[in-house]
């Protein structure tokens, strides 16, 4: 019997720590009293899509993958702008001046014989054609140097998807034995409560000791404990899902 007092005291203990940090998580105050309402599994919860449909989904939003594909396009970028580097510099130019000469000036040329006008108009055009063949040889090593980060970029891409697929598998099958044990805990829950009834009858009744009687309630929130961690390590394995498939 104090085995079991033991026992039930620790678990007491749990809860109030448990409890504690719950009020302080939402903020409340210590001495405030609250009664948690109990969490619903419906079985339909337990549905699960097929590993290939999270697979699917997966390419297209997961962050780890987005990821991967966005360095490797930002290689593939590199590669074509050191391409474009080896084109020459090609450009037009072309311009327009006016110029209006001074009064004295006019007077100065005329009276030497030559009579440059008031106004002075010029336009031209040009084409500029520059290209450097030494940057054209140094180019050569960059656009080797970017090729090898997009290989590597491909190979970094390719590996993300293994590893991501593979997460998902894994994931998907914790969830699958998650629920089979939900099942069964479930069962032992209901066969301890059963126990406890008979126990706590019996015990009111005059027909066993204390001790049957704190061991039947020991052991059922023993199987209650096993129950909810099953269920919250479902939750917790269909949540790694969902972040693998992009859902959040």
């Amino acid at each position: 019997m104090a085995d079991e007092d033991q026992n039930l005291l620790k678990i007491r203990i749990q809860i109030d720590d448990y409890s504690a940090d719950l009020r302080h998580l939402i903020g409340l105050p210590f001495s405030t009293p609250f009664v948690l309402d109990p969490v619903s599994f419906d079985d339909a919860a337990y549905d699960l899509l097929p590993v290939d449909a999270l697979a699917r989904e997966a390419q297209a939003g997961n962050s780890d993958l987005k990821a991967a594909a966005v360095q490797k396009a930002k290689a593939e970028h590199a590669i074509d702008a050191s391409r474009y580097s080896y084109l020459p510099d090609f450009g037009v130019m072309g311009g327009y001046t006016w110029q209006e000469g001074s009064a004295h000036f006019r007077q100065s040329a005329i009276h030497s014989g030559f009579d440059p006008g008031w106004n002075v108009r010029d336009a031209f055009i040009g084409v500029s054609l520059q290209w450097n063949i030494q940057d054209a040889v140094s180019n050569v090593y960059v656009k080797r140097q970017r090729l090898a980060l997009k290989r590597q970029a491909e190979e970094n891409l390719a590996n993300t998807r293994e590893q991501v697929n593979a997460d998902i598998e894994k994931a998907h099958r914790k969830a699958s034995q998650a629920v089979e044990l939900i099942a069964v805990a479930g069962k032992v829950v209901d066969y301890r409560r059963e126990d406890y009834r008979i126990q706590k009858d019996r015990y009111e009744a005059g027909l066993s000791l204390e001790a049957d009687y704190l061991t039947a309630k020991a052991a059922l929130m023993k199987a209650e404990s096993d129950l909810f961690a099953a269920q919250l390590n479902y939750r917790v394995v269909v949540t790694d899902l969902q972040l693998l498939a992009g859902r959040l």
